[in-house]
C-alpha cells in the first residue's frame, strides 16, 4: 500500500495545557448583595413581638413574604420600594442582636414587620411585628 501524504492542516497540534488561572472566576466567591436571602430562626426572640401572636391570613402574608424575597437578590431586596428594607433607627434593647451588626426591618405588608439583622446573605430574624410597634413613624414605640 502507497504512503498517503497527510496535508499539513489535518495534522493535529500538540495539546497544551489550560492555564493555571482559566477556572478562577468560576469559583470566584460572589458578593453576598448577588445571592439569594436565607431566613434563619436561630434568634428569634419568643418573648417579644413573637410569630405565635401572628394568626391566618397574617401568616399566609408572611410566609408569601418569604417567597417573594427568596426569589431576589439582596441587591434587589435592598431597592425595592414594596419590601421597604431598611436600618432600624434607635432600635430596643436585644440581646439577640450581635453587637456588630444592625438591626433591619422588611415590610410583610403596610402594616406588618419582620426585624433581624444581616449576616452574609443570611437574615436573621429576631421580632415578628404584626402591629408596627418596634419602629412605628411618628408614634411612639409601645414596648413589649
Amino acid at each position: 500500500m502507497p504512503d498517503r501524504h497527510v496535508p499539513d492542516k489535518a495534522k493535529r497540534k500538540p495539546q497544551t495545557a489550560i492555564p493555571s488561572g482559566a477556572f478562577d472566576l468560576l469559583h470566584a466567591p460572589r458578593s453576598s448583595e448577588d445571592k439569594h436571602p436565607v431566613f434563619v430562626f436561630r434568634d428569634v426572640d419568643h418573648g417579644r413581638w413573637p410569630i405565635h401572636e401572628w394568626q391566618g391570613r397574617e401568616l399566609t402574608d408572611l410566609v408569601d413574604c418569604f417567597i417573594k424575597v427568596e426569589r431576589m437578590t439582596w441587591s434587589q431586596v435592598k431597592t425595592s420600594d414594596g419590601l421597604g428594607y431598611k436600618i432600624v433607627e434607635n432600635p430596643p434593647r436585644c440581646a439577640k442582636l450581635p453587637p456588630d451588626n444592625t438591626l433591619h426591618e422588611m415590610k410583610v405588608d403596610q402594616r406588618k414587620r419582620i426585624m433581624g439583622y444581616r449576616a452574609e446573605e443570611e437574615f436573621c430574624l429576631i421580632w415578628f411585628d404584626r402591629e408596627h410597634d418596634v419602629c412605628p413613624q411618628g408614634k411612639v414605640r409601645r414596648e413589649k
